[in-house]
């Protein structure tokens, strides 16, 4: 089974797949009146498992775009939040991806993203997605502290009181803010 390190959530998913195996070795041992019982036991499992599992939303975003780049998939498909919607629409602005569409179904919605290939040598136009502010430790920048990637050849996403932009846009504003990741 391989794992992404860089994602809290897996610990947490192994845990409910053990629960959710231990439920169905017992259900052998069960009989048909009993087996009412186990499907509730299931059904609690699978919605704390669709409900509960998502601590980093952002970092769950930027995996979900880093697998999908490695799968070289074209589209992906990401639950929605406001501040999701904002990097996708700053990912679009400096030409990461090919394309966005906000889909407004059920409560969520979702964002449907396009993303970007070299049409030759078939090379993803994003090569790295790096979280740097985490729910457990938070990193912020003020305007002299303002990160450079990749000597300016790459670009950092911060939420700021003036909303969320890129590093050269902050400094062009003079805001500070919340640095959420490094997008090269």
């Amino acid at each position: 089974m391989t794992r992404c390190f860089d994602c809290a959530q897996h610990d947490a998913r192994d845990l409910i797949f053990f629960w959710t195996v231990q439920v169905f070795l017992l259900s052998k041992f069960y009989t048909q009146i009993k087996g009412l019982r186990l499907r509730l036991a299931v059904e609690t499992v699978i919605t704390i498992f669709k409900y509960i599992m998502n601590t980093d939303p952002i970092a769950d975003y930027l995996t979900r775009v880093r697998n999908a780049i490695k799968a070289n998939h074209r589209v992906v498909e990401i639950p929605a939040s406001n501040l999701k919607k904002e990097i996708t629409k700053v990912l679009f602005d400096k030409g990461y991806i090919a394309n966005y569409k906000f889909v407004e179904e059920g409560p969520q919605g979702s964002i449907k993203i396009a993303l970007k290939y070299n049409p030759i040598s078939k090379v993803p136009a994003i090569r790295t997605l790096t979280r740097v502010s985490k729910p457990g430790l938070r990193k912020y920048a003020s305007v002299e502290n303002m990160p450079r990637v990749l000597n300016g050849l790459g670009i950092a996403i911060l939420s700021t009181s003036k909303g969320v932009m890129t590093d050269k846009e902050a400094r062009l504003q003079n805001v500070g803010g919340e640095v959420l990741c490094y997008v090269y």
